[in-house]
């Protein structure tokens, strides 16, 4: 590259780039499916790269090449039917290896399930997240695994009970993958890109996409299908998981069973701890098959849900406390302040109890009503893993409510 080319890189990136994407063109235009053509193809790359700027500041080799395979796949990276992710990772150079801001083309769930039913493979297929006030059931008898869905009235898109992947083959059985909130965080953990990108703007997206790669294990794919559902095993840091399960000595039953599910040619993943169930986010663990994922024959909540007289009592005993904060004396409130500070000090919380002292902790020491309002909404992933029941979560956004409330009228006088 002359000095002239990187002066007009650094002047103009967006025109510069363009050029090279309408140079492509041909090449797009060889491997894509005749319903697409080239041209729109190539908008729709450059649209992708003026939502995501950082795009343009990231390897150039691997966008490329992640769009060439988006077009032989016959996928719009248009964050519907497939996106362009970047993640970190090492590359070899002369000068040995260095970290790079590369790019990875990931489909999506639309992008998935419309070529798994062009493929003619399955009768049917389809991907959901249950939120609380659906009607969801999941049970094995003698005639086989079967399923009972339907979406409520008055979602609760808040809560979320668990997702889930149904394959209709053509013999007309049923194949199920059922995924909770827990597993689906362990899945997260170990993408090179969990803090970023469609975990954190698309997580139900990315839910029921972690539902299907796992039921796919199990369906008769033909490898290019196959292949497809898992273009995106680079985001996944594989052998770092198979490096913590061998330091953790994981040897369950449960824990081998998961590395034998695992498609050709990739690390294993690791189970969850055998003591304690959970794996927290800041461990390079991978997702793994929990042992209570067999749900019992007429079971009607695949996902356990705290006892509501039980967690109601607990959670107005909070809230009451958390109503006396305005009455509260210095000293009080001074060991509130330390109290949440320790407890954001500590590893997330792994249950509804942990997460009710948890949270009664920091909105008790706020300070800042917006700040409140922002932190209850971030921590939406935490309360999901926790699994925090309804009532639980009225309780608390009473006590929070309270306490902004309390802020705001002394902020007033």
């Amino acid at each position: 590259m002359t000095d002239t080319d990187v002066a007009e890189r650094q002047q103009n990136p967006i025109a510069v780039f363009k050029q090279q994407v309408m140079s492509r063109e041909q090449e797009f235009g060889a491997v894509l499916p005749a319903h697409i053509p080239a041209e729109r193809f190539s908008r729709v790359i450059l649209t992708a790269v003026n939502k995501n700027p950082a795009l343009l500041h990231a390897d150039r080799a691997s966008l490329f090449s992640s769009a060439m395979m988006a077009a032989a796949d016959g996928l719009l990276c248009d964050g519907r039917e497939a996106a362009l992710v970047i993640y970190r990772t090492k590359k070899k150079t002369s000068e040995g290896d260095v970290w790079i801001d590369a790019v990875q083309y990931m489909p999506m769930v639309a992008g998935i399930l419309k070529k798994v039913r062009n493929s003619g493979e399955l009768s049917t297929i389809v991907a959901k997240v249950v939120y609380a006030g659906d009607r969801f059931r999941n049970w094995i008898d003698n005639e086989g695994e079967h399923l009972d869905y339907e979406a409520g009235e008055s979602q609760e898109r808040d809560i979320i009970r668990c997702a889930f992947a149904m394959a209709k083959l053509k013999d007309g059985s049923i194949e199920v993958e059922v995924l909770k909130p827990a597993d689906i965080e362990k899945i997260r953990s170990v993408s090179r890109s969990k803090d970023k990108g469609p975990w954190v703007d698309w997580w139900e997206e990315m839910a029921k996409k972690s539902a299907i790669r796992r039921l796919s294990k199990r369906l008769p794919l033909n490898t290019d299908i196959d292949d497809l559902i898992r273009r995106d095993d680079a985001l996944y840091d594989f052998d770092q998981a198979r490096t913590d399960a061998q330091d953790r000595g994981h040897t369950s039953l449960v824990s081998k069973l998961d590395m034998l599910s695992l498609p050709a040619g990739s690390a294993p993943t690791i189970a969850h701890d055998p003591e304690t169930g959970e794996v927290t986010e800041q461990t390079n663990s991978a997702a793994s098959r929990p042992q209570s994922d067999a749900t019992e024959a007429g079971s009607a909540n695949p996902t356990p849900i705290a006892d509501p007289a039980t967690t109601s009592t607990q959670a107005a005993g909070q809230s009451a406390a958390t109503g006396q904060a305005g009455s509260k004396s210095e000293p009080s409130k001074a060991k509130d302040k330390e109290s949440a500070a320790a407890t954001d000090k500590t590893a997330p919380p792994k249950n509804e109890q942990e997460y009710i002292a948890y949270a009664t902790a920091w909105i008790n020491s706020l300070d800042d009503a917006d700040a409140g309002e922002k932190r209850w909404k971030d921590e939406k992933g935490v309360r999901n893993k926790a699994q925090v029941s309804g009532e639980a979560r009225e309780a608390l956004q009473e006590s929070l409510k309270q306490k902004q409330f309390e802020i705001r009228d002394a902020d007033q006088s």
